[in-house]
């Protein structure tokens, strides 16, 4: 740690006379989250008397880091006819800052078509939203945004593909739950109805 501070002489960090500490160098939280010095102080006197005193500089984090994905591309599968609410997959960023700077939210930034994916901010969980096969996407890829509580935020993305396949013993279902239709009373037989 005294190798980062001015220590020695009069016009380095602790002057003789102010006792003010000063950086050497840029000083990384990452690297280092806190430094101990030991500080004396003597008189002028014959013999000179001193004393000891131990400072502690505690580094606070400045966001100087994005968040970073574990993997930049990701896929997933799910069923055409899965149920609003299942967990496709999960996304998952690091930051190497500290605290609220750390503090990651998860988004969708693109590719949701028909909004049929929903994400988790906190937990990177992406989960059906809508009913998927009356969608008609067999592949969805989406871009998906880790963003830091810093200020100003840093962020980064990742692509995630997810492809809707057919489950061979999924059971037939309709696209709605209920059809209205309007028909003229005087309709011939055998008219399309819907």
């Amino acid at each position: 740690s005294i190798d980062k501070f001015k220590i020695n002489s009069e016009t380095d960090a602790i002057g003789v006379s102010s006792g003010v500490i000063t950086t050497r160098e840029r000083l990384d939280r990452e690297a280092a989250s806190h430094h101990q010095l030991v500080v004396m102080v003597r008189d002028q006197g014959t013999p000179s008397k001193r004393s000891l005193a131990r400072v502690v500089i505690v580094v606070n984090d400045h966001n100087d880091h994005h968040p970073e994905f574990v993997t930049s591309e990701v896929e997933g599968r799910v069923y055409g006819s899965a149920e609003i609410g299942t967990q496709v997959l999960t996304v998952l960023a690091v930051d190497r800052d500290h605290g609220h700077n750390a503090q990651l939210k998860y988004s969708i930034v693109s590719g949701n078509i028909g909004t049929a994916f929903s994400m988790d901010p906190s937990l990177g969980v992406l989960s059906v939203a809508k009913p998927l096969l009356p969608l008609g996407h067999n592949r969805y890829d989406l871009q998906v945004r880790a963003a830091d509580g810093g200020a100003p935020s840093l962020s980064s993305t990742a692509s995630v593909t997810v492809f809707v396949t057919t489950a061979s013993n999924a059971a037939p279902r309709f696209h709605d739950d209920e059809y209205t239709v309007e028909i003229a009373e005087n309709l011939p037989e055998m008219s399309f109805v819907a």
